[in-house]
């Protein structure tokens, strides 16, 4: 016998979880660039590397004006540091 998820359960979780994921998403502006700077300079060793390299990657978008890019680059060095 098989179990029948309702389309409308579907729905609902894929809107939570993409709200969720939406709100991890760092903002790129001068504060946000501060803040995960200092996260990374307080960082060890092991994980500062791939960090410094995505703030950078974070401060040439910003730079492009591709905020987009900028925001993925900013939360991914979040991420790094945090182990999120």
């Amino acid at each position: 016998m098989t179990i029948r998820i309702p389309l409308a359960t579907v729905v609902v979780c894929a809107l939570f979880s993409s709200q969720a994921t939406a709100q991890a998403i760092k903002a790129c502006d001068e504060d946000t660039l501060k803040m995960v700077s200092d996260q990374v300079a307080a960082a060890s060793e092991a994980v500062q590397e791939a960090a410094l390299s995505e703030m950078s990657l974070a401060q040439l978008r910003l730079s492009e004006g591709d905020l987009d890019a900028c925001s993925m680059h900013l939360t991914n060095a979040s991420n790094l540091v945090t182990g999120e």
